[in-house]
């Protein structure tokens, strides 16, 4: 694949522009993308999956669901690696192009370590009411992929 930044760059070098965008990355999704099945429905090619949550956040599902910041706070998800491609073509539909993509930092709940992941977040919204249809498909995809009780509790709290 021609790149006109390669050629200014490195015009000695050829670059597979190709294989860069579909390298694995690290996705932290704490919506119904968590679960994995759904993405492959999808078309997509999820890899290795961990539970994780962020610390310092807390999920949102006022409109479209979101983190927002709260000292304290945790939210639960799942990290996932997958191409970066994928990731960017999962958030170019007409439902999630409201999602920017943010670095932060996940802890594996298995392991405890620290782990950069990108994350798709929509900015905070005015005030909409609780998509609770949404809620319910997010508590049984949670309660689908084993996660602890306090967190399906807590999702099934938001109000």
């Amino acid at each position: 694949m021609d790149c006109p930044v390669q050629e200014i760059f490195y015009p000695n070098r050829s670059v597979n522009m190709e294989h860069i965008m579909n390298q694995s990355i690290e996705g932290f999704f704490y919506g119904l993308y968590m679960d994995s099945d759904l993405l492959r429905s999808l078309g997509f090619s999820p890899g290795l999956a961990r539970m994780a949550v962020v610390h310092n956040y807390e999920l949102d599902l006022h409109g479209f669901a979101k983190l927002v910041p709260k000292q304290g706070g945790e939210a639960w998800g799942m990290l996932i690696q997958l191409p970066e491609s994928h990731l960017r073509a999962m958030y170019a539909f007409e439902t999630t192009k409201h999602y920017k993509p943010e670095r932060i930092t996940v802890v594996c709940i298995e392991s405890g370590q620290e782990v950069e992941a990108t994350c798709y977040n929509v900015p905070v919204q005015p005030e909409f009411p609780l998509n609770k249809e949404y809620r319910e498909k997010l508590v049984q995809a949670m309660k689908k992929l084993g996660f602890p009780q306090k967190a399906t509790e807590y999702v099934c709290s938001l109000s």
